[in-house]
């Protein structure tokens, strides 16, 4: 009788794990977790991009004439996680775009609209159009400067200060920016600290993302129930089995 009831439950549970894996609401949250993925990815380009460039800017060696190699290494670094990042934006939309053609169609016409009001701003408009600039040109830093301060006065102890700079007259000189991209880039001064560049605009890309996929998970929040369900009970079958 004990093995009869045991075979019930592995055949109840077999069934249940067909159900759940075929359920509409188990897609959904594969599918965002794949998004989730791409989401983190661009994330993280942009903290590795961050943290490369503090760690040069805690490095006042760089800028001694002496240190030139080290310079040029620390610069196509830079130049390296930069293109991972703007990369990651690039693929994080298109991600996002197809999620919700296949997924959430019901709320295109509003993510199109929301998506517009988003790249009307300057700071996020200029990240996207960068991406296409180096493509075409280099990185234009303008310089790396030093700046020191005594940390009290009469003491010999400095703290430093290192920035790295690039050049807005060049980016300038490239005629394809849309007029959002070039008014923000104006709006910067004659050079621009490359640390805090895309600060805004990845903040309002990450607000938009959270906000964009809080959407789409209430739009499938009962298929999601349903799923999780099944899942439970799958897992009171598996208890009970020991």
């Amino acid at each position: 009788m004990a093995d009869e009831h045991r075979k019930a439950l592995h055949e109840e549970r077999l069934r249940l794990i067909k159900a759940w894996e075929n359920h509409s609401g188990t897609a959904f949250i594969n599918e965002l977790e794949r998004l989730d993925a791409s989401y983190f990815i661009f994330c993280r380009n942009y903290e590795e991009f961050a943290s490369k460039l503090r760690e040069y800017e805690s490095d006042y060696t760089l800028v001694g004439d002496s240190e030139r190699e080290r310079f040029r290494f620390a610069m196509r670094e830079t130049y390296r996680f930069l293109h991972n990042y703007l990369a990651s934006i690039y693929s994080l939309k298109e991600h996002t775009v197809r999620f919700i053609d296949e997924e959430c169609p019901g709320l295109k016409t509003e993510y199109v609209s929301e998506v517009i009001t988003l790249e009307s701003n300057g700071c996020v408009s200029f990240a996207k159009q960068f991406r296409n600039f180096l493509q075409h040109r280099m990185l234009p830093i303008a310089s790396m400067t030093l700046h020191l301060e005594r940390i009290e006065i009469g003491k010999p102890d400095m703290k430093s200060d290192v920035s790295v700079w690039i050049s807005a007259k060049e980016l300038l000189e490239w005629d394809k920016w849309n007029m959002s991209s070039k008014g923000y880039l104006q709006s910067l001064g004659d050079k621009i600290k490359l640390s805090t560049l895309f600060d805004q605009g990845h903040r309002l890309r990450m607000e938009f993302y959270i906000k964009v996929r809080a959407k789409s998970f209430e739009a499938h929040r009962e298929e999601i129930t349903e799923s999780q369900k099944i899942m439970e009970q799958i897992l009171q079958i598996e208890t009970k089995m020991g």
